[in-house]
Protein backbone atom coordinates (compact mmCIF):
# COMPACT_ATOMS: atom_id res chain seq x y z
CA UNK A 1 0.00 0.00 0.00
CA UNK A 2 1.65 3.26 -1.46
CA UNK A 3 1.75 5.78 1.67
CA UNK A 4 0.28 9.19 1.30
CA UNK A 5 2.67 12.09 -0.05
CA UNK A 6 2.64 14.37 2.80
CA UNK A 7 5.45 16.38 0.95
CA UNK A 8 3.73 17.00 -2.05
CA UNK A 9 2.76 20.81 -3.09
CA UNK A 10 -0.43 21.61 -2.93
CA UNK A 11 -2.61 24.29 -4.96
CA UNK A 12 -2.55 27.60 -2.45
CA UNK A 13 -6.22 28.82 -3.43
CA UNK A 14 -7.46 25.40 -2.91
CA UNK A 15 -5.63 24.78 0.32
CA UNK A 16 -7.69 27.72 1.63
CA UNK A 17 -11.16 27.52 0.48
CA UNK A 18 -11.68 23.53 -1.05
CA UNK A 19 -12.37 22.18 2.67
CA UNK A 20 -15.14 24.69 2.92
CA UNK A 21 -16.52 24.03 -0.76
CA UNK A 22 -16.85 20.55 -0.53
CA UNK A 23 -18.39 20.84 2.97
CA UNK A 24 -21.15 22.82 1.34
CA UNK A 25 -21.17 20.80 -1.65
CA UNK A 26 -22.31 17.61 0.37
CA UNK A 27 -24.27 19.69 2.82
CA UNK A 28 -26.38 21.02 -0.04
CA UNK A 29 -26.83 17.77 -1.98
CA UNK A 30 -28.33 16.14 1.00
CA UNK A 31 -30.70 19.17 1.63
CA UNK A 32 -31.69 18.40 -2.10
CA UNK A 33 -31.99 14.64 -1.91
CA UNK A 34 -34.10 14.65 1.75
CA UNK A 35 -36.34 17.05 0.21
CA UNK A 36 -36.96 14.75 -3.22
CA UNK A 37 -37.53 11.96 -0.60
CA UNK A 38 -40.16 14.04 1.70
CA UNK A 39 -41.78 15.45 -1.72
CA UNK A 40 -42.03 12.25 -3.66
CA UNK A 41 -43.23 10.47 -0.05
CA UNK A 42 -46.28 12.69 -0.52
CA UNK A 43 -47.17 12.42 -3.99
CA UNK A 44 -47.35 8.23 -3.34
CA UNK A 45 -49.61 8.71 -0.96
CA UNK A 46 -51.41 11.61 -2.67
CA UNK A 47 -51.85 9.03 -5.61
CA UNK A 48 -52.70 5.90 -3.06
CA UNK A 49 -55.28 8.68 -1.76
CA UNK A 50 -54.28 7.73 1.78
CA UNK A 51 -57.40 8.15 4.23
CA UNK A 52 -55.70 10.43 6.59
CA UNK A 53 -56.24 13.24 3.85
CA UNK A 54 -54.12 16.59 3.76
CA UNK A 55 -53.57 16.82 7.27
CA UNK A 56 -51.25 18.53 9.72
CA UNK A 57 -49.43 15.18 10.69
CA UNK A 58 -49.39 14.78 7.08
CA UNK A 59 -47.50 18.08 6.35
CA UNK A 60 -45.08 17.87 9.06
CA UNK A 61 -43.51 14.69 7.96
CA UNK A 62 -43.17 15.70 3.81
CA UNK A 63 -41.94 18.97 4.68
CA UNK A 64 -38.22 20.13 4.46
CA UNK A 65 -36.66 23.50 6.67
CA UNK A 66 -33.66 24.93 5.66
CA UNK A 67 -32.12 26.86 8.04
CA UNK A 68 -28.49 28.85 8.72
CA UNK A 69 -27.68 25.46 10.44
CA UNK A 70 -28.45 23.49 7.40
CA UNK A 71 -29.00 25.22 4.06
CA UNK A 72 -27.20 28.26 2.15
CA UNK A 73 -30.71 28.78 0.98
CA UNK A 74 -32.05 30.18 4.72
CA UNK A 75 -33.23 33.38 4.82
CA UNK A 76 -30.06 34.28 6.55
CA UNK A 77 -30.03 37.37 4.13
CA UNK A 78 -26.83 39.11 4.84
CA UNK A 79 -24.94 35.55 6.15
CA UNK A 80 -24.69 36.38 9.93
CA UNK A 81 -25.30 33.13 10.63
CA UNK A 82 -22.99 30.99 8.32
CA UNK A 83 -20.56 29.94 10.86
CA UNK A 84 -23.49 27.95 12.64
CA UNK A 85 -23.67 26.14 9.03
CA UNK A 86 -20.84 24.57 9.65
CA UNK A 87 -20.56 24.65 13.66
CA UNK A 88 -23.76 22.07 12.72
CA UNK A 89 -22.02 19.93 10.67
CA UNK A 90 -21.41 16.99 12.28
CA UNK A 91 -18.21 15.17 12.79
CA UNK A 92 -18.45 12.69 10.47
CA UNK A 93 -19.56 14.61 7.29
CA UNK A 94 -16.72 17.00 8.09
CA UNK A 95 -14.37 14.32 8.02
CA UNK A 96 -15.70 12.98 5.02
CA UNK A 97 -15.37 16.63 3.00
CA UNK A 98 -12.00 16.52 4.24
CA UNK A 99 -10.99 13.61 3.11
CA UNK A 100 -12.41 14.43 0.12
CA UNK A 101 -10.64 17.70 -0.34
CA UNK A 102 -7.40 16.05 0.34
CA UNK A 103 -7.97 13.58 -2.07
CA UNK A 104 -9.08 16.24 -4.94
CA UNK A 105 -6.01 18.47 -4.10
CA UNK A 106 -3.67 14.80 -4.67
CA UNK A 107 -5.42 14.01 -7.95
CA UNK A 108 -6.95 16.89 -9.73
CA UNK A 109 -5.71 19.64 -11.36
CA UNK A 110 -5.32 23.51 -10.52
CA UNK A 111 -7.79 23.95 -12.87
CA UNK A 112 -10.13 21.41 -11.76
CA UNK A 113 -9.74 22.61 -8.26
CA UNK A 114 -10.21 26.16 -8.77
CA UNK A 115 -13.43 25.37 -11.26
CA UNK A 116 -15.12 24.12 -8.01
CA UNK A 117 -13.76 26.86 -5.53
CA UNK A 118 -15.37 28.85 -8.10
CA UNK A 119 -18.39 27.01 -8.92
CA UNK A 120 -19.19 26.90 -5.32
CA UNK A 121 -18.97 30.64 -4.81
CA UNK A 122 -21.34 30.67 -7.98
CA UNK A 123 -24.11 28.49 -5.94
CA UNK A 124 -23.66 30.27 -3.07
CA UNK A 125 -23.62 34.10 -4.85
CA UNK A 126 -26.86 32.41 -6.60
CA UNK A 127 -28.40 31.41 -3.97
CA UNK A 128 -27.90 34.63 -1.89
CA UNK A 129 -29.14 36.32 -4.50
CA UNK A 130 -32.27 34.14 -4.52
CA UNK A 131 -33.26 34.88 -1.00
CA UNK A 132 -32.31 38.84 -0.74
CA UNK A 133 -34.41 41.53 -0.88
CA UNK A 134 -34.74 43.00 -4.74
CA UNK A 135 -32.63 46.34 -4.07
CA UNK A 136 -29.58 47.96 -6.11
CA UNK A 137 -27.41 46.86 -3.34
CA UNK A 138 -28.82 43.26 -3.52
CA UNK A 139 -25.24 41.95 -5.85
CA UNK A 140 -23.01 43.40 -3.48
CA UNK A 141 -25.14 42.10 -0.18
CA UNK A 142 -25.01 38.35 -2.11
CA UNK A 143 -21.48 38.61 -3.10
CA UNK A 144 -20.62 39.40 0.51
CA UNK A 145 -22.71 36.58 1.92
CA UNK A 146 -21.40 34.07 -0.22
CA UNK A 147 -17.48 35.41 0.51
CA UNK A 148 -18.77 34.16 4.35
CA UNK A 149 -19.74 30.69 3.37
CA UNK A 150 -16.67 29.63 1.52
CA UNK A 151 -14.45 31.73 3.74
CA UNK A 152 -15.89 29.92 6.57
CA UNK A 153 -12.77 29.98 9.02
CA UNK A 154 -12.98 32.30 12.24
CA UNK A 155 -10.57 34.76 13.23
CA UNK A 156 -8.84 32.11 15.50
CA UNK A 157 -7.84 29.86 12.81
CA UNK A 158 -6.96 33.08 10.57
CA UNK A 159 -4.43 33.78 13.54
CA UNK A 160 -2.88 30.22 14.11
CA UNK A 161 -2.81 30.21 9.95
CA UNK A 162 -0.57 33.10 10.01
CA UNK A 163 1.62 31.91 13.02
CA UNK A 164 2.22 28.47 11.08
CA UNK A 165 3.03 30.25 7.97
CA UNK A 166 5.49 32.27 9.74
CA UNK A 167 7.32 30.00 11.77
CA UNK A 168 6.91 26.69 10.05
CA UNK A 169 6.55 27.35 6.74
CA UNK A 170 9.18 30.46 6.89
CA UNK A 171 7.05 32.67 4.63
CA UNK A 172 6.75 30.40 1.75
CA UNK A 173 3.87 30.73 -0.34
CA UNK A 174 3.11 26.89 -0.92
CA UNK A 175 1.32 24.46 0.91
CA UNK A 176 2.22 20.92 1.53
CA UNK A 177 -0.50 18.36 1.97
CA UNK A 178 0.86 17.94 5.77
CA UNK A 179 0.27 21.98 6.48
CA UNK A 180 -3.21 21.57 4.75
CA UNK A 181 -4.53 18.91 7.09
CA UNK A 182 -2.77 20.43 10.16
CA UNK A 183 -4.79 24.00 9.29
CA UNK A 184 -8.07 21.72 8.34
CA UNK A 185 -8.09 19.60 11.48
CA UNK A 186 -7.45 22.90 13.74
CA UNK A 187 -10.55 24.30 12.10
CA UNK A 188 -12.55 21.06 12.86
CA UNK A 189 -11.56 20.94 15.88
CA UNK A 190 -12.88 24.56 17.04
CA UNK A 191 -16.25 23.78 15.30
CA UNK A 192 -16.20 21.17 17.55
CA UNK A 193 -15.63 23.12 20.66
CA UNK A 194 -17.69 25.85 19.31
CA UNK A 195 -20.51 23.56 19.26
CA UNK A 196 -20.40 21.78 22.24
CA UNK A 197 -20.08 25.65 23.85
CA UNK A 198 -23.72 26.64 22.09
CA UNK A 199 -24.94 23.18 23.98
CA UNK A 200 -23.83 24.09 27.12
CA UNK A 201 -25.26 27.89 26.96
CA UNK A 202 -27.69 29.48 29.26
CA UNK A 203 -31.20 29.00 28.59
CA UNK A 204 -31.55 32.61 27.18
CA UNK A 205 -28.76 32.54 24.98
CA UNK A 206 -29.86 29.37 23.21
CA UNK A 207 -33.77 30.62 23.02
CA UNK A 208 -32.08 33.99 21.41
CA UNK A 209 -30.35 31.74 18.58
CA UNK A 210 -33.25 29.55 17.92
CA UNK A 211 -34.95 32.94 17.57
CA UNK A 212 -32.70 34.08 14.80
CA UNK A 213 -32.79 30.57 13.13
CA UNK A 214 -36.47 30.37 13.15
CA UNK A 215 -36.51 33.99 12.22
CA UNK A 216 -34.49 32.71 9.07
CA UNK A 217 -35.59 29.55 7.60
CA UNK A 218 -37.24 28.61 5.19
CA UNK A 219 -39.58 25.77 4.39
CA UNK A 220 -40.94 23.76 2.06
CA UNK A 221 -44.17 22.42 2.43
CA UNK A 222 -45.84 19.27 -0.21
CA UNK A 223 -49.42 21.45 -0.58
CA UNK A 224 -47.97 24.00 -2.48
CA UNK A 225 -44.37 22.43 -3.60
CA UNK A 226 -43.14 26.02 -3.26
CA UNK A 227 -40.99 27.73 -0.98
CA UNK A 228 -42.24 30.85 1.24
CA UNK A 229 -40.49 32.33 4.73
CA UNK A 230 -41.52 30.89 7.71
Amino acid sequence: MPSVPWSTHINFASALLLHSCTTILMKETLNWVEIARRLLTQRRKAQQKSRAGPGITCAVETSAILDAYTSVFSGDINGELAELYFTNTGLILLAVSLASSVAMNLLLSSVALNTIVAGTFGLVFAASLAVGHAKYTLPFMALRRAGRFIWSDTPFVNFFSLIYIATVLKGQSTLRLQDYVTFRSIAVFELIFMKAKLAAADVDTQISLMRRLIERQMVTTPETYAWHIA
